[in-house]
């Protein structure tokens, strides 16, 4: 369920340019956090992922992928 949430946000960030480092200081997370979120060893909580969404103006459909199908989707800031 969770590696659909984690593909999308490193996607996002891979987009948008931005660090985990970056991505962390625009959350008021911990850039070890990031990380934990994107490699699945942290389930973020619906708060959290709200944080991550307004950070990439977008919003938490884009985000809350649950399907886990592995598809392939690109996303580009000009898209969201």
């Amino acid at each position: 369920m969770y590696k659909g949430v984690a593909r999308n946000i490193r996607r996002f960030r891979d987009a948008f340019g931005y660090s985990q480092e970056k991505l962390a200081r625009m959350t008021g997370l911990s850039r070890i956090y990031i990380s934990h979120i994107e490699t699945c060893r942290r389930y973020p909580s619906v708060g959290v992922l709200m944080k991550i969404c307004e950070a990439f103006s977008v919003t938490f459909s884009d985000i809350a992928d649950w399907s886990d199908d592995g598809s392939q989707t690109t996303y580009r800031p000009e898209d969201v």
